[in-house]
Formats: structure tokens, sequence, C-alpha cells
């Protein structure tokens, strides 16, 4: 029954389009998500819960970067706002998350379907969802960009593959890395690494082969592509005069955050992070210089491999390493994972391959049984529930009339998503940290909370912030909960 299965989904597209589903479901509730889901259980706090604020944000009329800010790109706002149009915003996340999974496990079965027969491809598509868990693939912005990333390396792979004849690139393959790039610089830059190693790969391939024609049409139909995912969004913040204010959010600010970002690591931490989450690239590499010494074939292929993960390893341990960023990284893996096939069957590397994956075996066997433990514990948490209830306390102290002139402070944005509260400044989370990047933006909270012109302020229990001498002024406590403060103008 099985291999009837496997058959029909090697000769019907359907069919296995139907399978990644499946595979991407199972994925999905595999993380105990099915008790949120029935369950009034679940963590709060992440920023998750800020990317739903944006899409909840935007349902309700508001424009963002004008009216709210975050430096995150406008497609993690457009994402969300589809999350939030759903009547319950959980079956909005689960069907985008099922949705991003499908569309990206499509990459990696085609992806090792340059290297491998059907029967294996499928196996190691179903298990590719391990590595997708390892790294935490699902409501953040690099997994936005994973589908667009996956099949952008499957074309570039296809191509360099193909590449030694003097084949020309498709010129649709450059105006879908185009729709990649616009969509990385939408969320996040720095998301589009993977896909700049390919590009920059295949560039040094046609000018080797003088293809200097196909380069400039390549150049163009990229930037065709570009342009077909921007336009929209210039057009929609022209329009409501945000776009200069867009451009700081996503680019601008971005820039003077990681300017000013220090990073103090230990030898520990750097340990911990490769050992745990980062082996896998290293590995990568030794598969590319491996492959390019022993075989002649698909040289440029390692040189990929080799090229890329190097420059992901140099990125992430340069900067500060949080496991979300290697979502971005990881098509890269299952180039790697294509050329272990003719590494096993070379008899000298089989045995130092054989015991490199086995050690790769334990190290994700080991964080896996630890990952399921956190997702167990957060799923069952009544946490959320609890925080739900005092913010409604909160709410139900501030007069219905008052409720859209109401700022928090340094209060988790979860805070919004349960009393559906519209700030009345744009500067809604994390103010202290996200002024930390900026004099400019320190001195607009300071004249804001010094204008009075919020009638009510949520803090935060526990800790000082930067602007309480302003605050403490111009308001009052009025009512305290356990986690939360409630204060109103004097």
């Amino acid at each position: 029954m099985m291999h009837n299965l496997l058959k029909k989904m090697e000769t019907n597209k359907y069919i296995t389009i139907l399978f990644l589903f499946l595979f991407s479901s199972v994925y999905y509730m595999s993380h105990f998500r099915w008790l949120s889901l029935l369950f009034d259980k679940g963590n709060y706090g992440g920023d998750g819960d800020i990317f739903l604020c944006l899409g909840l944000f935007l349902k309700k009329g508001m424009i963002p970067y004008k009216d709210f800010f975050d430096h995150k790109g406008p497609i993690t706002v457009l994402v969300n706002y589809l999350i939030e149009i759903f009547t319950n915003p959980k079956i909005g996340a689960m069907i985008v998350t099922i949705i991003i999974v499908t569309v990206s496990l499509g990459g990696v079965y085609k992806i090792l379907g340059l290297f491998y027969q059907h029967k294996i491809r499928v196996i190691l598509t179903a298990l590719s969802l391990i590595i997708f868990r390892l790294y935490g693939v699902g409501g953040l912005t690099e997994s936005y960009c994973l589908p667009f990333l996956m099949w952008s390396m499957y074309f570039a792979v296809k191509f360099i593959q193909n590449s030694e004849g003097g084949v020309k690139h498709n010129k649709w393959y450059s105006f879908f890395y185009g729709i990649t790039f616009a969509v990385c610089l939408l969320t996040r830059i720095t998301n589009a690494l993977v896909l700049c190693c390919a590009i920059f790969i295949g560039f040094i391939i046609l000018i080797k082969n003088k293809q200097w024609g196909n380069i400039i049409i390549n150049i163009i139909f990229f930037l065709m592509g570009m342009v077909c995912i921007c336009i929209p969004f210039l057009v929609y913040f022209t329009y409501h005069d945000a776009l200069y204010d867009m451009i700081y959010g996503t680019l601008i600010y971005n820039i003077m955050y990681a300017s000013k970002t220090v990073c103090h690591f230990s030898l520990y931490d750097y340990i911990i992070n490769i050992v745990y989450y980062f082996h896998l690239f290293f590995v990568a590499v030794i598969v590319g210089i491996l492959h390019v010494k022993c075989f002649k074939k698909d040289k440029w292929i390692s040189y990929l491999i080799i090229f890329t993960s190097i420059c992901c390893i140099v990125y992430q341990l340069s900067g500060l390493m949080y496991t979300h960023y290697m979502i971005a990284y990881i098509p890269i893996l299952f180039v790697a994972i294509g050329q272990i096939k003719e590494i096993l069957q070379e008899e000298k590397l089989k045995r130092i391959t054989m015991i490199i994956l086995s050690v790769c075996i334990v190290l994700v066997a080991y964080k896996y049984v630890r990952i399921y433990q956190n997702c167990y514990n957060t799923q069952t948490s009544s946490s959320a529930a609890l925080y739900e209830k005092e913010a409604n306390e909160i709410l139900e102290q501030i007069p219905k009339q008052n409720r859209n002139a109401t700022i928090a402070y340094n209060v988790n944005a979860y805070f919004y998503l349960v009393t559906e509260i519209k700030p009345c400044y744009k500067y809604f989370i994390l103010q202290d940290w996200q002024s930390s990047a900026s004099s400019d933006m320190q001195n607009e909270l300071k004249d804001f909370f010094a204008s009075r012109k919020a009638e009510y302020i949520v803090l935060s229990t526990n800790g000082e912030n930067v602007f309480d001498d302003v605050i403490f002024q111009n308001y009052e406590e009025v009512y305290k909960t356990q986690n939360l403060r409630l204060l109103k103008k004097k």
C-alpha cells in the first residue's frame, strides 16, 4: 500500500501537495498546539505577540509606522493582518503556518529530487521537519521568507547542476530571485543572506562562461521581480503619507540598531550555540569540502555549500546569535544533504561520514527532547489566561471613551491583544529598549509623556523605567494587579 502511495506521489503533483500538507499539519500539531486550540492554555510574550499586534492595529485602521511603529518590514504586518482577520487568531496562525511549511517542504522536496530517487527524497522530506523544528520554523519573519528562499535555492542549484555545458540561466529564475529579495527586504534584509550567496555563485559561473547578454537580461528580470513586490507597498505608504516612516522603520532604524548593539558573549555561549544549533552548518562545510576534493562532478554546488555555509556561520557568530535567524539559512543544509549521497558511496569516506552523521543525530535528538519539553510546558501553561484576567481588570477601570487615549509603557504586547486597545502613540511596546538605539526617539517619548496626551498609562509592576520621573509628575496610580499598574492623568 505504501509503495502504491509513493508511486502516486511520484506521478501526481496533487497527491504530492496533499502529502506535504499532511506532513505540515502533523508538524504544527506535534508542538502540542492542539492543546491551546482546544483549551484556554498557553504562554504569552515574545516577538510573536508583537507581530500579532501589528496585524490587529492594521485591522483597526491604523497606518503602519505612522500610527504604530516596529522595526520589521511591512510584509510582517501584512501576514499578521491575515492572521487577525480570522475570528479566532489561533486558527489563523495555524493556517498561515501550515501554508508556509507546506510550500517550504515543496522546495525541500524539489531540491532533494536533484540528488535522490523518489522514495529516498520522500523520507528525507518528512525528516526535514526535524530541522524545521530545531530552528523554530513558525511565526517569525524568517519563516515568512523561507518558502521563497527554499524555491530560490532549488532554482539556483538546478542551474548550477547543468551549468558545465555553458547553459544560460533562466531569466524567470532571476525574476523569482527578485521577488524573494523583495520579501526579505520587506521583512528583515539580512534574511536574504543565503539568496545573495547563491546569486553570487551563479554570477561567477556566468562570467566564467562569458554569458554577458544573459547576465544583463537576468539583472533586468531580477529588478522586475523586486518591483512587482515593492510597488504595491510603496503606493500604499505614499497614499497614506507614511513612505518615509516605512523606510525609517524598515531600513534606517535597523541600521542604527545594528550599529549600536554591542554583543558580549563568553566562550561558553559560543560553544553552546555551536553544539546545540550551528553544528549542522559546520558539517555542511565539511560535506562541501569532501565532495569537491573527491569528485569532479558538481564542483560548483560544493563551492555554493562551502561559501554559503561559511557566510552564515560568520554572520551568526558575529551578531546576536538568535536561534530563529538560522531559519533563513536552512535551505543550504538540504543542498548539503543532497551531496552526502555520493560521499557515502565512496568507501574511504563512508566511515568518517557515518561517524559525523551519528554525532549530529545524537546532538539533534538531545536538543529535540529539550524542545518538546519546552513546547509542552508552554502549551499547557495557564500564564496567558491569568495575564488576560489581569489585563481585563485594567480595561474595566478605563472608561470606554478614554480607551483610545491609553498607552502601555514597557508592558507585554499581549496586553493589547487581550484588550484590543489602540495605543494613542506610535511607540507602543518595549519603549525603553526600542529608543535605546535612537536619541531622537528618546526625546520624542519624553515629550509625549510630558505632553499629557495620554489619559491613562499602563505600567508593569516589575522594575523601573527610563521615563518614570516624567510620568509620575503628571500621572498617579489608580489601580494595580499583580503584574500591571494603571496610571491616570492628574
